[in-house]
């Protein structure tokens, strides 16, 4: 088996451990990650720059609470590209990466978990 995607200790020392939370924001994780994804992906194909730039800031937080780090400059660069209005051409390319690795995550901790 190899390394994890994804890191829980930061859920679980916010949680104190409480594995019914845990489960329950994971749960929440896998279940709207793939239509958020889906909504930054429509904001960035009409050129809504200032709200895919608003729903990747709300979207960052669950990437951290799943500890997918591989994905916090990602999140981080498309919300600033997008509140700048600069760069515009690598959003495609990173809105790529993020639904790519994030979806292979939800498939992980949908294995991992039995969800």
């Amino acid at each position: 088996m190899g390394a994890k995607r994804y890191n829980l200790s930061y859920l679980n020392e916010i949680s104190g451990g409480d594995k019914d939370f845990i489960l329950d924001m994971i749960q929440t994780f896998v279940n709207n990650s793939p239509s958020e994804i889906a909504d930054l992906e429509h904001y960035a194909n009409s050129q809504e720059w200032d709200k895919l730039g608003e729903y990747s800031h709300k979207f960052a937080p669950g990437l951290q609470f799943i500890g997918i780090v591989s994905l916090r400059p990602v999140i981080n660069q498309i919300e600033e590209f997008s509140f700048k209005r600069k760069n515009l051409d690598k959003i495609p390319e990173l809105l790529l990466r993020l639904k790519t690795e994030c979806l292979a995550v939800c498939e992980e901790l949908r294995k991992d978990f039995k969800i």
